[in-house]
């Protein structure tokens, strides 16, 4: 079977081919299973998914006719108790894990490809197999210097498929010999838990965080702006509040919107009387 990795590796950037097997590796959406063909549609209209890209996967098969006319009602419907869960029911967060694991066993061989690719390698052809499996292993520990990188992410979540892996195996050997198993459970739940987490990182980092950045950069925008903005006005009417405490001096008793009027005349102001009297102050 052809290797599906990518031919151009970025250590720290998801190409978007790399994003489109990463997703589906993951398999989330509505009713999503990797065991089967499904089809596709849009969720409905009133859902507020934010940056998610959840779809809704469903057998036309098994829906009922009503999802032909009315697709929020084929989404909304709830199991009859008979029946399996509905779409709404079930939660479009997935992990299939032998998917999760061909995914980034793909882009550890898409980095060394990168890696020996940048420097002089030929050497690596005169070393036996233990000292060829050390040298991999001094390769790919490169990317610890690119902290919080796409290859430094890989890197642990390739470590941590590893520590699953072979405890899973002596967790099963130990069955299989009627040994005692002990805390055998523990490691598993610390290890998938530590998984998950840096997957869950990977996702917003690599495929979500870049729109999060621009969304934040526009809004510190605005409120500069908005600062700016009320900075220049607070300038403004403090030339107003001056011009009114003169007028006050030369005439004391002189109400706001006789003061006001007097203001706008004397400075040439477009706004009202009315709203320079709501600014200016009596001291």
């Amino acid at each position: 079977m052809r290797n599906a990795s990518p031919e151009a590796y970025d250590p720290f950037v998801l190409s978007d081919e790399e994003e489109k097997r990463f997703v589906a590796a993951l398999g989330d959406g509505f009713g999503y299973s990797h065991r089967q063909g499904l089809d596709q549609a849009a969720m409905p209209a009133e859902i507020e998914a934010g940056l998610l890209k959840h779809r809704i996967h469903y057998d036309w098969r098994r829906l009922p006719d009503t999802w032909q006319d009315d697709q929020n009602g084929g989404f909304w419907k709830e199991s009859d108790g008979d029946s399996g869960p509905g779409l709404f029911e079930i939660c479009p967060v997935n992990f299939y894990f032998p998917a999760i694991r061909k995914y980034f066993l793909e882009q550890k061989a898409a980095y060394f490809r990168y890696a020996k690719s940048a420097d002089d390698y030929e050497y690596e052809q005169e070393l036996n197999p233990d000292e060829k499996d050390g040298f991999d292993e001094w390769v790919y520990r490169q990317v610890l210097y690119k902290t919080y990188s796409k290859a430094w992410y890989e890197y642990h979540i390739n470590l941590f498929i590893f520590f699953i892996d072979e405890t899973v195996a002596m967790f099963t050997k130990q069955i299989e010999s009627s040994l005692k198993v002990g805390y055998g459970f523990a490691p598993i739940i610390s290890f998938s838990a530590k998984l998950g987490r840096l997957l869950e990182q990977y996702y917003w980092k690599f495929l979500v965080e870049k729109s999060a950045i621009r969304g934040d950069k526009i809004s510190i925008a605005a409120t500069s702006g908005g600062h700016s903005k009320a900075s220049k006005q607070r300038r403004i009417h403090a030339g107003w509040q001056d011009a009114a405490r003169a007028i006050w001096q030369e005439n004391p008793t002189a109400s706001k919107m006789t003061v006001a009027a007097k203001v706008k005349k004397r400075l040439k102001l477009a706004p009202s009387v009315k709203h320079i009297s709501r600014v200016i102050i009596r001291l």
